[in-house]
C-alpha cells in the first residue's frame, strides 16, 4: 500500500497531485513569539528561561489557539495580604454568588448570564444552521456562526467568574463554599439551563487555585451538614 496524497487544484485547472508537507517536530528548546493578551501580564508573557513541556493546537469557532505547557517556578505568598479574614459564599441561580464575611457584612455577585442574553440569537442560528444542505458551503458558513455565537457565551461566563474568583480570593484568606452535587443539580430539567449558564462547577475550581495563589485556603463544607438552620458564621473558623 501506498500512501496517498492530498488533491490540489488552482482556480480554474484541472485536479493534480501534490506531495503533503512533512510534519516537523517541535523543540523543546523553541523561543516562540507570543502576543500576550492583555499586554504586559507577567503570568501570561513569554520569557527565555522557561521550558516548554508540550504545545497543544486547538481551534474555536475558527480561531486557531495554541496552549504550552510551560515549566514555571511560582513564588506563593506564605501569608495572606489580609490575615485571618474570611467568608462564606452560597451559589445561587438568580444571584450567583450570596456571600457573608467575618463581620456580618453580605456581599452579593449577580451571574453574567450570558447563555440567557443570548439565546434569541443562539436559537436563530441553530435554525439557520438545521435548514442548510449537508455537505454545502452554506452549511459550513453556518457552521461557522453558531460556533462563534457558543463561543462568545462561553467567553463572556469565563470572564464574568475570573473577575468574582481573582475578588474573593484577593480579599479573603479563608473561603468556605458548599460541596454541591453540580452533575446531580443538572439532572433537574427545570434548572439545568440555569445552572449550567452560572458555571457552578468553575466557581469551585477557580477558587481551589486562586486561595493557593494568594496565601489562603479553600474549605468546602459538607452538604449534608447545611441542612440545618445554622448560620454561614458558624462554619467559618474562629479568629
Amino acid at each position: 500500500m501506498h500512501e496517498e496524497t492530498p488533491a490540489c487544484r488552482a482556480r480554474g485547472s484541472q485536479p493534480s497531485r501534490c506531495a503533503a508537507p512533512e510534519p516537523q517536530p517541535l523543540s523543546r528548546n523553541w523561543a516562540p513569539s507570543v502576543r500576550t493578551s492583555p499586554p504586559g501580564n507577567s503570568r501570561a508573557a513569554w520569557r527565555p528561561e522557561r521550558r516548554i513541556l508540550s504545545a497543544t493546537v486547538s481551534r474555536t469557532a475558527q480561531r486557531w489557539l495554541v496552549s504550552f505547557t510551560v515549566e514555571v517556578d511560582r513564588a506563593i505568598p506564605h501569608r495572606h495580604d489580609r490575615p485571618g479574614s474570611a467568608i462564606g459564599i452560597d451559589l445561587g441561580i438568580k444571584s450567583l454568588l450570596t456571600c457573608i464575611d467575618d463581620v456580618g457584612a453580605v456581599i452579593t455577585v449577580e451571574g453574567t448570564k450570558p447563555l440567557r442574553a443570548s439565546l434569541r440569537k443562539l436559537r436563530r442560528a441553530s435554525r439557520a444552521h438545521s435548514r442548510k444542505k449537508p455537505g454545502s458551503a452554506n452549511r459550513r458558513r453556518s457552521a461557522a456562526r453558531l460556533a462563534r455565537v457558543h463561543a462568545r457565551i462561553a467567553n463572556i461566563r469565563t470572564d464574568g467568574l475570573h473577575k468574582a474568583t481573582s475578588m474573593l480570593a484577593a480579599r479573603y484568606q479563608t473561603i468556605v463554599a458548599e460541596d454541591l452535587n453540580v452533575a446531580g443539580m443538572t439532572r433537574n430539567r427545570c434548572l439545568a439551563r440555569a445552572i449550567a449558564d452560572q458555571g457552578f462547577a468553575k466557581v469551585r475550581q477557580m477558587l481551589g487555585y486562586k486561595t493557593i495563589w494568594n496565601g489562603g485556603m479553600l474549605m468546602l463544607a459538607d452538604r449534608w451538614r447545611l441542612r440545618d438552620r445554622s448560620s454561614p458564621s458558624s462554619l467559618m473558623p474562629q479568629r
